[in-house]
């Protein structure tokens, strides 16, 4: 069942001013689901949201609290239900049943190695959609052959050798004449 009703609302939560607009609110007692619409953008869905206390649904609902009470039904507006417009009777489960029954299609049989699907490289699922499962860390090989070991630079292995470069260089002399003025 469908339950309409008449509110204002507003998404100025914190201010002390509010701007309220007119909108619709709309309970469905199937599922516990409040769905606000807004009446000035042609009844445009703002909000909805699923209250599954019994409690809160019996307070908001609550003709002694309405165009008085404001309650906090979803998480960005503040509501005040003015009045109730009124209530449709829906019957969701002999409509479900009813498009179950009309939908249903029987698959055709195939026989057995025929029609098999293909492998992707997708190997996670049966779906393309599905995530690609990671491999485990696989550590490196280590070299079986010293002949391998020659021919592969080694940088940590052994330790640098430094060329002894002369401290000695050639060293002109100068003789030192007096300077005469």
């Amino acid at each position: 069942m469908m339950k309409e009703y008449y509110c204002q609302y507003t998404e100025q939560v914190r201010k002390k001013r509010k701007a309220w607009h007119d909108g619709k609110l709309k309970y469905s007692t199937l599922n516990n689901r409040f769905t606000l619409y807004s009446l000035e953008d042609g009844q445009k869905a703002v909000s909805s949201a699923c209250v599954t206390s019994s409690k809160y649904v019996e307070r908001f609902l609550s003709p002694s609290g309405f165009n008085a009470d404001e309650h906090r039904i979803f998480n960005k507006f503040i509501v005040i239900i003015t009045e109730m417009i009124g209530g449709k009777q829906e019957d969701a489960f002999q409509n479900e049943k009813d498009t179950l029954t009309e939908h249903t299609s029987h698959k055709a049989l195939v026989p057995i190695g025929k029609n098999r699907e293909t492998k992707t490289h997708f190997d996670s699922g049966k779906s393309l959609l599905s995530l690609k499962i990671n491999k485990p860390f696989k550590p490196p090989t280590k070299l079986l052959s010293e002949t391998q070991a020659v021919n592969r630079p080694s940088i940590r292995g052994q330790p640098k050798q430094m060329k002894e470069v002369e401290k000695r260089g050639k060293i002109r002399k100068i003789t030192h004449h007096p300077i005469h003025l």
